[in-house]
């Protein structure tokens, strides 16, 4: 597989691994991962008070809608680019700008909440953006290697992330008690792994001996960047209504509950943080293979594998929801503190919620892999209509319950429709295409 690095010359990577291996270690990482990330919350709930749950909340409401928005889902672009249209210069350069623009927006949020919440408050949210923008810098990383196929360095990296933050964090506030030190901790844990780990991988798969920081120049293409713009930014459209689907439950509750209420619905909401951690892993390692079986004209193949995909999905979920319905009131004060129990419904509605999250992200994927881009904004702008609905109407009159239920089944519409467009694609594709491919690549999950 030929990646181009320079102008000048095209090095020789890696071989690609077997989709099974890259699933094997995209889910393992991704499993520290989420639960690192839970770790945090968790620690945060058992050392601090329920206004720090709150105020570090609020930082992941704002700054996690703005970075998701922002971020484009640039990766699965770069990620399914099979015939390389693009460089990895163009990607780094367009996630430069993007990651700057985000980064204005939550300084403009700082100053639209400036009347309402604390200045500690605020600083929390920047700092939550901090380590938002290093991560989406290294998200370009992670799409480089993805398109390689080589997901056991994209595992590496995230649990040494997960490892190295969640520690540097529960460290730093068991030692101050103050959540800003222990975010600026968490950053600069961030940034050792990326300088110690990910570059080196970055030049590693790039096949590139001298390794220097020339081999991620940014490349100012402005024809390149106008048409990656055009593919980009419907789907920025898309990850803002992602986000909004997922954090207007949240926004109601500060507006509605205030911020203390905002923390403990964040907690307990962090299953669907975990999960849509985990379904992403293979949404990751199946996106390429997915769109290699569409370009192929290979539609059979293609329902085959994301046949798979939900029913795996499908048989997780619905543990989840078994576990969550019988061991609600045990899990939440085990994992939290005791008076968090008196929120065993909102865990049974988050429960459900997530089975429907991993349906809803593995149509996305299969829409991108088969470049149905465009017609996900106005599927996802329905979605966060119902959204919006059910929380104005739900929520004032059954608090975080109406919240959660609002998280279950505002993506039911998003489903429906992207399954029978789906169907309808690969469908189509048969009928005009004659091309076919060897067996190993008709949705076996093997090498």
């Amino acid at each position: 597989m030929g990646l181009q690095v320079s102008q000048d010359r095209v090095i020789e990577g890696p071989k690609p691994l077997s989709l099974r291996r890259n699933f094997v270690w995209t889910l393992g990482a991704n499993i520290v991962y989420a639960g690192m990330q839970s770790a945090l919350l968790i620690v945060l709930a058992k050392l601090g008070t329920e206004a720090m749950v709150g105020q570090y909340a609020l930082g992941l409401t704002w700054a996690g809608t703005i970075f998701l928005t922002a971020n484009m889902k640039l990766r699965q672009l770069q990620a399914t680019d099979s015939t390389h249209e693009f460089q990895f210069g163009h990607y780094f350069a367009f996630r430069l700008v993007c990651t700057f623009l985000a980064l204005s927006a939550c300084a403009a949020a700082c100053l639209y909440l400036n009347p309402t919440h604390s200045r500690q408050a605020l600083l929390i949210l920047m700092l939550v953006a901090v380590a938002k923008a290093f991560e989406s810098l290294t998200d370009v990383l992670y799409g480089l290697l993805q398109q390689a196929e080589r997901f056991d360095r994209i595992g590496k990296s995230k649990v040494l992330h997960g490892l190295a933050s969640c520690t540097a964090f529960s460290l730093l506030l068991f030692l101050t008690g103050n959540v800003a030190w222990s975010m600026f901790g968490f950053i600069v844990a961030k940034i050792i792994v990326i300088a110690c780990y990910d570059l080196p991988s970055g030049h590693w798969v790039q096949g590139v001996q001298n390794q220097t920081l020339a081999s991620f120049k940014p490349l100012w293409d402005c024809p390149r960047f106008r048409k990656l713009s055009w593919l980009a930014v419907p789907l920025g459209g898309t990850a803002l209504l992602v986000a909004l689907n997922t954090n207007l439950p949240r926004f109601f509750v500060d507006e509605e509950l205030g911020e203390v209420a905002l923390g403990a619905f964040v907690a307990i909401a962090s299953i669907i943080t975990a999960a849509g951690t985990v379904s992403r892993a293979l949404n990751q390692a199946a996106s390429p293979r997915l769109a290699k079986l569409h370009g192929a004209g290979n539609g059979k193949g293609f329902r085959k594998l994301f046949a798979k995909l939900m029913l795996l999905y499908s048989a997780i979920g619905g543990v989840g929801i078994v576990v969550c319905g019988l061991l609600a009131e045990e899990l939440l004060t085990i994992l939290f503190r005791p008076e968090y129990a008196q929120h065993t419904s909102v865990l049974n509605w988050i429960a459900v919620a997530t089975l429907v999250l991993y349906y809803s992200g593995a149509i996305s994927t299969g829409l991108i892999a088969v470049r149905c881009i465009h017609w996900q904004l106005p599927m996802l702008s329905m979605t966060s209509i119902v959204s919006f609905g059910l929380c104005w109407v739900l929520l004032p009159i059954q608090g975080m319950i109406g919240a959660a239920i609002a998280l279950a089944l505002s993506r039911v519409p998003f489903v429906i429709i992207g399954s029978v467009m789906l169907w309808q694609k690969t469908r189509s594709i048969e009928q005009t295409s004659d091309a076919t491919v060897p067996e190993d690549h008709e949705g076996k999950l093997a090498a």
